[in-house]
């Protein structure tokens, strides 16, 4: 890393380098507005959360965020700051996952000379990378409740108020050797552990989802230059504008790397236009993009909002075999709908593991660390986690969730820092959801 800029070495080949994406920004229109809006929209009836009779506010925060882009003359630079020979070809760094939020300095509402940092999480979805070229525009949207936009809405019109947006972008990364990996930087713990591992051999290829690049910007906004940054929307129960993003989509089956099998995943709602008509939004979920797990779904007409829609899924396989599902017809509007693959389709089975450390085989042993490895096969390719104890918590009793095979076994081994006993036994395996170290 040199001057904020980030270069990743590819495992088997030397000449192949990879970049990190870009910094952010809050993207501006030509004539200087910010695009960022705020809509306040109130309706009686039908809820977007299933509620009937009251009158009520849906607030959504959108606005448009920019990717530093990176031309010809930016990956030059690269070469000259890292002294790279002509030989080197630099390539976008594939990200796994992008998580973002918005962090402002607001007054609790409990007592008005009380100040808080409240942190709001949204999502970044739209206009992904295509051939090997990063996204350059993505919108952020964020589901505020009344108490949320109206504090935001009069610190805006009070010019008190500026945002800052913060994000993280994740990507799989190999480290050089299992050892390396999960030595934690403790040469004893490392000396001990290569010593008792001897099966294991170098160079690995586990993957660690790390983060490549996190940083924040600030957001100002004019509400007297630009008074239409606000937005406040009156409709009876029957329809919503269109373009609204009031349904929240979420699939991680990409980005937790749970269909290996899969390289689309297509979610279709429709629903009633206000001329009686049919209305349908889409949504595409990819293995090419799987940072982007939650999208909203717009639809391009105004849509009755007393009139339950229905959704369906289409499944594209890496062979290019289309399945499509049967529709899934809703008793009412939700705000979000979850599409991951459940584990039943999967043939996974959720197992929640307690484990805790004998008192007096802590007393004879003394350790400052203790670390349960456990190892077992998820979609058919094998996994490893980690459970640790520290020093402020070894009497405690922890608990660990782990998704894995039907008919995988468990095995665990105990490591111990500084490494006091001999751990040059085998991995066990675990026949019951409760483990006692003694």
């Amino acid at each position: 890393m040199k001057e904020d800029f980030i270069l990743f070495g590819d495992f088997h080949n030397p000449n192949l380098k990879y970049y990190a994406p870009g910094k952010l920004k809050l993207k501006m229109k030509e004539n200087g507005k910010p695009d960022f809006v705020l809509t306040q929209l109130r309706y009686t009836g039908v809820s977007l959360s299933g509620d009937q009779g009251d009158k009520r506010f849906t607030n959504i925060l959108q606005m448009n965020i920019e990717m530093e882009s990176m031309d010809q003359a930016g990956l030059d630079n690269l070469r000259a700051l890292f002294q790279l020979s002509p030989r080197i070809k630099l390539v976008p760094l594939p990200i796994r996952n992008l998580e973002s939020a918005l962090t402002y300095l607001g007054t609790s509402m409990e007592s008005s000379a009380d100040q808080n940092i409240k942190k709001l999480t949204g999502y970044l979805q739209g206009n992904s990378s295509t051939g090997g070229v990063y996204w350059t525009e993505r919108n952020f949207t964020l589901a505020l409740d009344n108490n949320e936009s109206q504090l935001i809405e009069n610190q805006l019109k009070n010019n008190r108020l500026a945002f800052s947006f913060s994000y993280a972008f994740y990507a799989d990364v190999m480290v050089r050797s299992y050892r390396e990996l999960i030595s934690g930087g403790d040469p004893q713990f490392k000396k001990s552990f290569q010593a008792n591992n001897s099966e294991i051999n170098e160079p690995d290829t586990s993957i660690s989802q790390l983060v490549v690049r996190a940083n924040s910007f600030s957001v100002s906004i004019d509400l007297i230059q630009f008074p239409n940054c606000i937005k406040k929307i009156d409709i009876n129960q029957n329809n919503t504008p269109p373009a609204y993003a009031y349904v929240e989509i979420r699939c991680h089956d990409f980005s937790n790397k749970m269909r290996p099998d899969l390289y689309f995943k297509t979610f279709q709602l429709e629903a009633q236009g206000v001329s009686g008509n049919p209305v349908t939004g889409e949504l595409k979920f990819s293995a090419a993009r799987p940072d982007e797990h939650t999208m909203t779904v717009n639809f391009p007409y105004a849509v009755k909002m007393n009139k339950p829609p229905r959704y369906r899924i289409i499944e594209t396989n890496d062979s290019g075999e289309r399945i499509t599902m049967p529709w899934n017809y809703l008793t009412a509007w939700k705000p979000m709908i979850d599409i991951t693959s459940t584990l039943e389709q999967l043939d996974l089975i959720e197992k929640s593991l307690d484990v805790e450390l004998d008192p007096a085989w802590l007393e004879k042993n003394k350790p400052e660390r203790v670390e349960i490895w456990t190892r077992y096969s998820f979609l058919r390719n094998p996994r490893v986690q980690l459970l640790a104890f520290n020093k402020d918590d070894l009497n405690a009793l922890k608990n660990i969730i782990l998704k894995l095979d039907k008919n995988s076994k468990i095995q665990y081994r105990v490591i111990l820092l500084p490494s006091t006993i001999d751990n040059s036994e085998s991995w066990r395996t675990m026949d019951e959801d409760y483990l006692l170290i003694k």
